[in-house]
């Protein structure tokens, strides 16, 4: 058995036929999936990465088998595992656009009187046409049903972040309560 280093991350191990008979592998047969080849070939790369001081803890390893002539040939290559990075709010909220005032107060002012807790809840207006900006990742079906009756929902995943970013703000937070309890 014969180990070089090709680089940083990189190791060739080269096996000869007796070396092949001494650890039980028939290269025709070898395969990741029989575990007493999965024992024995990681054996020999954790052997061959001591010899030649490559350290593997903590990256992801690829094993890769060849012929080469007469030898069988494991190539050996240790890269740094990546970061995942994972947004904590990945989702901007629920937007409902209503076309005027009056179908605007007309759905606050029936979700007010049906008591739907929704304090997360912000008020806007752009270019004549009112939203509502609820901070949930869903609405009851009442609720739905009644946002639905006075406006349409913004299917875009930005939607209320566009909203947010470029309209006018009317209410902040719990803007059916507030908006609701000057309509009854």
């Amino acid at each position: 058995m014969t180990v070089d280093k090709l680089g940083n991350n990189k190791l060739l191990i080269k096996l000869d036929e007796s070396d092949m008979e001494n650890f039980e592998l028939d290269f025709g047969k070898m395969s990741f999936k029989n575990e007493d080849n999965q024992k024995v070939i990681i054996g020999l790369m954790r052997l061959a990465c001591c010899r030649a001081g490559l350290d593997t803890n903590g990256k992801n390893v690829k094993i890769e088998a060849f012929l080469l002539g007469d030898e069988c040939c494991i190539l050996v290559t240790a890269n740094p595992k990546k970061r995942k990075y994972r947004l904590k709010k990945s989702d901007s909220g629920l937007c409902w656009k209503m076309a005027n005032a009056s179908d605007f107060l007309n759905a606050v002012e029936t979700l007010y009187r049906s008591n739907i807790c929704c304090r997360k809840s912000s008020a806007y207006e752009m270019s004549g046409n009112y939203y509502l900006v609820f901070d949930y990742f869903s609405l009851p079906k009442h609720m739905v049903r009644v946002l639905s009756e006075y406006g349409e929902r913004q299917k875009s995943r930005n939607a209320a972040a566009r909203v947010r970013e470029n309209a006018n703000l009317l209410c902040h937070a719990d803007a059916v309560a507030v908006i609701g309890k000057f309509l009854v």
